[in-house]
């Protein structure tokens, strides 16, 4: 009977596959938190050939419900595609186009091949550049008991082929498991059903920060000192998830009596201190929608040193584009319906109300208006000016994505208070002869899409957006209020190479097309841009960084220089240069005498 046990066993083993589908593996996170999303998964136990079948894909919100996993939005936003690792391995890359914010997202990966399938949970741990997590504490080992003398037991049918023929494997070294969620990285146990009725932990972060910057032009003076501190949690309860954050800025630059020498009072008041309310949101599903309801930032689209299809977040323009774009956004209150497919997602936005431009004071360093008067003329400005809160001034949206042969497509429409100012001319002959100027916001619609593609270690990107409702400043002074209608498309294109793990350079390429051109607008009929960013890493601690946005139309340009310097755990200094160059209507030329050199001193916890 026993040799019968044994032969069947034989042909069993000598009919299995000698191997099974491929496996995924080990996470590796190669990008930070407020970038765009760079990720490698180790593929494992590749048969021969079976790598030209691989693909890899987000498993269906169906699975993730099943798995007692959060589906997040931000998932929405994950490409994958086949390659290479820097050691010639093979991997799972996974890209976004667009920065990722969230500090860790819980993901449902699907690898298949001709093979088969396999599912495996993974949480990306995202963190601030520079940050460093505590080292971890050995954990003491615990002596095992000394074995008991058990009875010899009748030898059981072999197990394996080796174990057949009496052929003894060498011991291997266990290989040490990735944690493939944050449960398992933290030791969190449980089904998923008990643990999604579970309320979570709240989770704390944020940074402090503190910028100076020094004009080294004349007048040369001190511009900037401001300290930001800001504070975050997020945690949640069964079916709800919550986000509450705060910042507050200070600037002792404005606040001296030294600075009365070259901003106005009302510049000095205004940027001496602020306290802002950031993301600050509640998350629910229902009715088999995601919803978003609070204060959020809400990005259709991002490209590089400048806002194109971000058309819903409004910026704080006092440091113009100069700052980081999580200090720039200014978050709306809105509510938002998100439905998620295998391959679309679809949005509704209300704003109910809007958040426009801060644009600051006349007289303040990037003030957006700086083109002097006529000759004879005196030169005012009023208050900034906006639609009155209403039903009827509030801002609608809808978007619509899907994923096509690795494309990512989207298209929206916008109704919206234009977040950019306008700024309306009005000519008083007497007492004095005076311009006087007011900045108020149009109501304007907005039609464009998006689209991007991961091409191995290149991403392409590109976004389109048609606006009409917007008015632009002509010349001739015989224009009642200054300015004229004029309906616009704009279109940018790039292409982001990755070489190596630590080095980047993104290209872009721009254009905005003034439809019935005026010939008295300060712009032509085609504006043409173009920007290069090339950043890298020395060592372990040393970034350098520069980017070049420019005019083709007419020497106009902004040059950016900084190095980033990882000086200890979760500090970074960044010591830069900015440098303003143009006619004083070009887009940069009208700060052309605000070229400055900056410390940046950041600490994120």
């Amino acid at each position: 009977m026993r040799m019968l046990r044994r032969a069947v066993l034989f042909a069993a083993l000598l009919l299995a596959p000698l191997s099974h589908a491929a496996e995924l593996g080990a996470l590796t996170v190669l990008s930070s938190l407020g970038q765009p999303l760079n990720a490698e998964i180790e593929i494992r136990s590749l048969k021969p050939g079976e790598e030209k079948t691989l693909a890899a894909r987000l498993a269906s919100p169906e699975a993730f419900r099943r798995s007692g996993v959060p589906f997040s939005r931000e998932l929405a936003e994950l490409r994958f595609s086949i390659g290479r690792s820097a050691a010639g391995r093979p991997v799972v890359r996974l890209t976004t186009a667009r920065a990722v914010n969230e500090p860790f997202l819980d993901a449902l990966i699907v690898l298949r091949s001709d093979a088969g399938s396999r599912t495996r949970r993974y949480t990306l741990l995202l963190d601030p550049k520079g940050y460093q997590p505590p080292p971890a504490v050995a954990a003491i080992p615990v002596p095992s008991p000394k074995p008991k003398v058990a009875a010899k037991p009748e030898p059981a049918a072999p197990a394996t082929r080796d174990a057949l023929f009496g052929i003894t494997p060498a011991p291997q070294a266990p290989e040490p498991a990735a944690a493939s969620s944050r449960d398992a990285l933290f030791g969190i146990t449980g089904s998923p059903e008990t643990r999604a009725a579970e309320p979570k932990p709240v989770a704390w972060g944020g940074y402090v920060q503190n910028t100076l910057a020094y004009d080294y032009r004349e007048p040369k003076h001190w511009s900037r000192g401001v300290v930001r501190a800001q504070l975050g949690a997020q945690g949640g309860a069964p079916g709800v998830k919550w986000k509450a954050t705060v910042r507050v800025d200070v600037d002792p630059v404005y606040a001296s009596n030294t600075s009365s020498d070259f901003y106005p009072e009302a510049v000095r008041k205004d940027q001496r201190s602020d306290f802002f309310i950031r993301e600050t949101y509640l998350d629910a599903s229902l009715g088999g929608l995601q919803w978003r309801v609070g204060k959020q930032n809400i990005v259709w689209g991002e490209m590089v040193g400048l806002f194109f299809a971000d058309v819903v977040s409004a910026r704080d323009q006092r440091d113009f584009i100069l700052p980081e774009f999580e200090v720039i956004r200014v978050p709306q209150w809105a509510v938002r319906a998100e439905r998620f497919g295998e391959k679309f997602h679809a949005e509704a936005i209300w704003l109910p109300s809007p958040e426009v431009d801060i644009i600051g004071k006349p007289g303040a360093e990037f003030y957006p208006y700086s083109i002097p008067p006529p000759a004879g003329f005196a030169q005012t400005f009023n208050e900034q000016e906006r639609p009155p809160r209403s039903v009827k001034n509030s801002n609608l949206g809808l978007r619509a994505s899907t994923l096509r042969s690795g494309w990512d497509l989207a298209a929206f429409y916008y109704r919206s208070t234009d977040v950019n100012p306008t700024f309306y001319r009005e000519v008083v002959s007497a007492p004095t002869p005076t311009v006087v100027f007011t900045p108020r916001h149009d109501r304007i619609w907005q039609v464009g899409g998006t689209l991007g593609k991961s091409l191995g270690a290149t991403v392409a990107k590109a976004e389109a957006i048609y606006t009409s409702g917007r008015k632009f400043i002509v010349t001739r002074l015989s224009e009642p209020e200054g300015v004229v209608p004029q309906d616009t498309l704009d279109y940018v294109v790039g292409l982001d190479f990755t070489f190596g793990r630590d080095t980047r350079l993104n290209l872009q390429y721009f254009e905005r097309i003034f439809d019935n051109h005026d010939p008295d607008l300060l712009q032509d009929a085609r504006e043409v841009g173009f920007s290069v960013l090339l950043a890298t890493k020395i060592g372990t601690s040393l970034e350098p960084e520069l980017l070049v946005i420019a005019s083709a139309n007419r020497s106009d340009h902004l040059v950016r220089a900084k190095l980033g310097w990882l000086a200890a755990r979760n500090w970074r200094l960044t010591l830069g240069v900015d440098v303003f160059d143009g006619p004083v209507t070009g887009f940069f030329g009208r700060f052309a005498g605000n070229d400055r050199v900056y410390l940046e001193t950041r600490y994120d916890f």
